[in-house]
């Protein structure tokens, strides 16, 4: 049993090398996958008209919804249940479990969002700080221990990915992602692909 991988519109998610997609998870229409990134249990990643990007060795955590138009940099890790939708989040940054970032909002690096925390629509959060609250704000400058989990966050994660898969992506998942896409390429249309 692996992802489910989703067309919309005749568009199809592309994947990078060495992507850990975990059995449960779900990846739909013009999402790009980068290298080394990985989606968890329950996570659903949506884009079904503006592209979505998890970028190089980025992960997301278990029943995560990343949808609409959102960028995640190299590194960034999203935790446990937060909702990502229309955004930009910068390199090396973490969104908390249960945080929630919507409407154009901008992280920006080396930050970390609290658990539970919600940024509103539009917001510009600066790089190295520590946000927190519903609605969110600047609590501080990020030291300490929260600096260097922020650090280390995704590579903690990349090192248990490799754990659960060993040879980096599912090669069934590649093989039939190229074979559906060809397909597609030739006329044929397909209502979800399942591997």
């Amino acid at each position: 049993m692996g992802a489910t991988i989703v067309a919309f519109g005749g568009e199809y998610p592309t994947i990078g090398r060495a992507v850990m997609l975990a059995p449960t998870a779900t990846i739909v229409g013009r999402v790009r996958i980068e290298d080394e990134a990985s989606v968890w249990f329950g996570a659903v990643v949506r884009a079904e008209f503006d592209q979505t990007v998890l970028g190089p060795r980025s992960v997301v955590e278990d029943n995560c919804v990343i949808h609409a138009n959102t960028h995640l940099s190299e590194d960034v890790l999203v935790g446990h249940g937060a909702v990502v939708e229309d955004c930009i989040v910068g390199p090396r940054s973490v969104i908390g479990s249960g945080a929630v970032i919507v409407g154009d909002a901008e992280i920006g690096s080396d930050t970390m969002i609290a658990a539970g925390s919600v940024v509103l629509p539009g917001m510009r959060i600066p790089d190295g700080v520590l946000v927190a609250g519903n609605p969110a704000s600047v609590k501080k400058e990020l030291s300490g221990a929260s600096a260097e989990w922020v650090a280390v966050a995704a590579r903690s994660y990349r090192q248990l990915a490799r754990g659960y898969m060993p040879d980096g992506l599912d090669p069934s998942i590649a093989s039939e992602l190229q074979a559906l896409a060809g397909q597609l390429r030739r006329g044929r249309s397909f209502g979800n692909a399942k591997s």
